[in-house]
């Protein structure tokens, strides 16, 4: 009874509860223009991301030539023999993706509609009536540390939130630290960790509120859960002890 009360008793609704500093009352007094404006978001481009770019036009031999190239990646093995082939174009390390008819196209920084937009314009020199489709072939994000499902999940509609990665991981376990999830990105050519605070509204602002490709989510366990696991080291051994020795105690006046 005593280790039930010491485990439930650590942590307060105040740890757990997202967006404390939202009023309780009427939401619809909220400015029109509170929030991050939705409909405009996009991921941009890195090196190493794989981009699907389909083609259509009323000539099926032009666009069989832009369309479904694979590109080769070395896969983890210690002999490292093993390839994977995934359908799309491997931005380089300069930023740049080789388009037959175009070559070298500088995408890095770029948006996919960005992308889209200049493809159309250039392949209308070569195409009748082309028709461009610009996707991720790799976006995927990672979810680790205090959390109920932790992996890697991939994203199909190119857009998600963070609270929307968090939810496909089951949520943030009780001892998680809300105020300060740690979110890792490459930006320039260098991974950069971000804080977060889910607890305060001003995650809805946040230019971290919706993920790019490959961004790594990592929460914290609170002191609290640290202090649990090192209480119960140190309890556990006394109520052994208690037990054994009750145990030899009854046996002893049973005989």
């Amino acid at each position: 009874m005593i280790l039930v009360v010491f485990f439930t008793s650590c942590i307060s609704r105040k740890q757990i509860t997202y967006f404390q500093d939202i009023p309780g009352s009427d939401t619809t007094k909220s400015s029109p223009n509170s929030g991050l404006r939705t409909a405009l978001y996009e991921p941009t481009i890195k090196p190493g991301d794989i981009l699907n770019i389909t083609v259509m036009s009323l000539s099926a031999e032009s666009n069989a030539l832009i369309n479904y190239p694979f590109t080769s990646q070395n896969m983890s093995a210690p002999e490292k023999t093993l390839t994977q082939s995934t359908p799309g174009f491997l931005v380089d390390n300069e930023g740049n993706i080789q388009v037959p008819m175009l070559g070298n196209i500088k995408v890095d920084g770029l948006t996919p509609s960005q992308i889209r937009k200049y493809l159309t314009e250039q392949l209308e020199k070569y195409l009748q009536s082309p028709t461009v489709s610009v996707r991720f072939s790799n976006f995927k994000i990672t979810i680790l540390g205090d959390v109920a499902r932790p992996g890697v999940y991939p994203v199909p509609n190119e857009r998600i939130t963070i609270m929307e990665a968090l939810g496909l991981a089951g949520d943030l376990t009780v001892f998680g630290l809300r105020n300060g999830v740690k979110l890792i990105r490459e930006e320039n050519g260098k991974n950069k960790m971000h804080k977060i605070d889910l607890t305060s509204k001003e995650i809805l602002n946040s230019p971290y509120m919706y993920l790019q490709p490959n961004d790594v989510i990592y929460v914290d366990p609170s002191s609290g859960k640290a202090a649990n696991a090192d209480n119960a080291y140190r309890i556990w051994p006394i109520v052994i002890s208690a037990v054994s020795a009750l145990t030899v105690i009854l046996l002893y006046f049973k005989k």
